[in-house]
């Protein structure tokens, strides 16, 4: 069963001309002298789109169908992007949202990490698909599970198709942002979320 992905990087990148950042906060400290990233700053969704770019050609090379709801660099609303998901699904059968982010918590680095995944309270499908990328991130990352959660989160409470949010671990946190600022750490949670995806497909409607 090949299902239809459709897939939101979330949050804003940099405008390609002014190269300002296009969310407010979503970004991590400034790396500390001691970092090999010193004086740098992890913008999430920059780091939201290197994973999809990595996970599109991932797709691609497997013939697996998806779409895109995230604009290249431009911060569109939560209500621009579900609309967008909504009208895809409308054409589209058996579709699947996908919505990619990195964690935070607090203004400074600190000590939480690890990856979570998460679903809208009380979807058995949503529940069934953030077990798959869960399992699939912290088996490629050997980051801390923070388990799979629910939340009301408006992509998850407004599609209408099961949807699942993945947050790939912590922009606070010096040994995570360390990775994650890196094209090599983005191809990984990539490589994870392509895992996932297979599986959901081969398992097919008896999954979902």
């Amino acid at each position: 069963m090949n299902y239809h992905w459709i897939i939101d990087a979330g949050h804003g990148g940099l405008d390609p001309k002014t190269k300002i950042y296009q969310t407010k906060g979503k970004r991590s400290p400034i790396f500390p002298s001691t970092s090999k990233h010193s004086g740098e700053v992890l913008y999430e969704g920059v780091r939201n789109r290197q994973v999809l770019a990595c996970l599109t050609h991932l797709l691609d090379d497997e013939d697996i169908k998806y779409s895109i709801v995230s604009e290249e660099w431009r911060d569109s609303t939560l209500t621009e992007r579900v609309a967008k998901a909504n009208k895809i699904s409308e054409d589209k059968d058996n579709c699947i949202y996908l919505s990619i982010h990195h964690n935070a918590y607090g203004k400074g680095w600190n000590n939480a990490h690890g990856l979570s995944t998460y679903h809208f309270p009380n979807s058995e499908k949503g529940f069934r698909l953030a077990q798959v990328f869960q399992s699939n991130s912290v088996a490629e990352m050997k980051w801390r599970d923070r388990g799979v959660k629910d939340a009301n989160f408006y992509v998850l409470k407004y599609t209408k198709m099961p949807a699942v949010l993945t947050e790939n671990g912590f922009m606070t946190n010096l040994k995570e942002a360390e990775i994650l600022i890196t094209d090599k750490g983005s191809h990984r949670i990539a490589e994870s979320h392509l895992k996932s995806i297979k599986e959901i497909n081969e398992r097919g409607l008896k999954f979902l």
